[in-house]
């Protein structure tokens, strides 16, 4: 698992926090950078931490996603060691 742990999580919509964020765990965020050529995107949680995402994981299969959209993800960890963010949902709150 990565090393540095998200501190952010919303209360009454996940389990238990138990030292790590874990896939069934759902955040609020909004997307603060998206790259369509390469599919790449960052978002930021509602206390300022970045997490990366690719388009694949934006839930709704359309792999494009505005800046600004607000979002709940979940988080887990990378192929590359790092937390990363899945199941990405627009919230339709712009």
């Amino acid at each position: 698992m990565p090393d540095k742990v998200p501190s952010e999580i919303e209360p009454g919509l996940s389990a238990e926090l138990t030292g790590y964020w874990l896939s069934d765990q759902i955040c609020l965020g909004i997307v603060s950078g998206f790259d369509s050529e390469r599919g790449l995107g960052v978002v930021e949680t509602r206390k300022g931490e970045s997490l990366p995402f690719h388009c694949v994981n934006i839930a709704d299969g359309s792999r494009e996603i505005a800046l600004g959209e607000k979002v709940a993800f979940r988080v887990t960890g990378s192929k590359k060691g790092s937390w990363e963010a899945i199941n990405i949902a627009k919230l339709g709150e712009s």
